[in-house]
């Protein structure tokens, strides 16, 4: 039973990654540049991000209305979106 979890669970991901339109996987790599290069986890908190494509394809959450990312300095605790 776990080979079959483990193949369906591929071929979704799979499907996900066929049916997601390009403009969002480009929004994807640049919300990734920017956690990785711009507000790196040594020096910022990640407080709030929005969900993918494929979360809010299948049941849209709301809170994706708001700012992309919403970080805290982990120095000044100020919180940046």
């Amino acid at each position: 039973m776990r080979l079959l979890s483990i193949l369906g669970k591929g071929l979704q991901a799979m499907i996900d990654e066929a049916t997601t339109p390009e403009s969002f996987k480009a929004g994807q790599h640049f919300e990734e540049y920017v956690r990785e290069y711009l507000f790196i986890e040594r020096y910022y908190d990640l407080i709030e991000r929005t969900h993918d494509y494929n979360t809010n394809s299948r049941d849209y959450v709301e809170s994706s209305l708001k700012p992309d990312f919403k970080f805290r300095d982990k120095w000044t605790k100020e919180n940046l979106c």
